[in-house]
């Protein structure tokens, strides 16, 4: 005679199959947090990588004088900040990062109900000549990264920020 799909060996290895007990209720493991399956394992696999932080690093140019560089001197400078983010994006600490143009951008505002544009300002002396994002596991790792970035060579100014994840 068949066995019926009903008999307590099938129940139990179905039961098995699903990780339940022989009482078909799932055993709770109170030391992790409640989630699905496939949450916790997510959660196990994020809680043995180090916590990153991300920072915005913008690279003012204020102090900086380019009318000393020759064309050659200034691609060598490009050629440090290309083997600098080189270096960082190896070592993991890299997420983004930039030139901006010489375009000395705009604003956008709300004034009395209406959306203004302004500028460009040419004459700004707080012009942000680029930016990267990296990631580190404090403000003082992340100081120490961008201690290296070449715009430390020429009188640049780096502003780093922790972004704030929404």
């Amino acid at each position: 005679m068949q066995q019926s799909w009903r008999s307590s060996r099938s129940s139990r290895e179905r039961l098995q199959r699903f990780g339940l007990g022989s009482d078909g209720i799932q055993p709770v493991d109170f030391n992790r947090p409640h989630a699905s399956l496939g949450q916790r394992n997510e959660r196990k696999q994020i809680a043995k990588e180090p916590y990153y932080v991300p920072f915005m690093v913008l690279i003012h140019q204020e102090e900086a004088d380019f009318s000393k560089y020759s064309p050659n001197d200034f691609q060598n400078l490009m050629q440090q900040f290309q083997t600098w983010t080189q270096k960082i994006t190896k070592e993991g600490y890299f997420v983004a990062g930039d030139k901006l143009t010489k375009d000395p951008g705009k604003t956008i505002k709300v004034k009395n109900g209406r959306v203004i544009v302004d500028g460009p300002y040419a004459d700004s002396k707080d012009a942000i000549g680029g930016y990267y994002v990296i990631k580190a596991e404090s403000m003082d790792e992340a100081l120490e990264v961008v201690k290296g970035c070449p715009a430390m060579t020429y009188g640049g100014i780096l502003e780093v920020r922790e972004v704030d994840q929404l």
